[in-house]
């Protein structure tokens, strides 16, 4: 796995725009600042649920889709966008984990947001 780059966050744009969620994006992202929704671990895991199912709606679009596998296969490594694509749920969050873990995910999110 690689530490996310300036590739990673003009790819990450481009998706979303295509997706066309960059509104809910601002919208989740207001709700996380908020501080009325802050200190509640079932407030942080609704807005995580409504945050996902956002993204897997947007990501149903083929295209979108495709692009989507080939970034995640290019930050994971050792895998092509096929190999991405079968992936299991529980193993795609273990590798989305790791990226955040390994990346600073507000810096790199705060620049996609200015690209959008």
């Amino acid at each position: 796995m690689r530490k996310l780059a300036i590739k990673d966050a003009f790819a990450l744009a481009r998706i979303l725009k295509k997706a066309d969620i960059e509104a809910e994006i601002a919208e989740f992202a207001n709700k996380v600042k908020d501080k009325k929704n802050k200190g509640t671990a079932e407030n942080t895991k609704i807005i995580g649920i409504e945050f996902v199912l956002t993204i897997l709606s947007a990501l149903s679009d083929k295209e979108v889709e495709q692009e989507f596998y080939l970034l995640f296969a290019d930050i994971v490594g050792d895998m092509t966008a096929e190999q991405a694509s079968l992936m299991s749920i529980p193993d795609v969050i273990g590798k989305c984990k790791a990226i955040f873990k390994e990346n600073d995910i507000t810096s790199f999110f705060t620049s996609v947001s200015a690209l959008i």
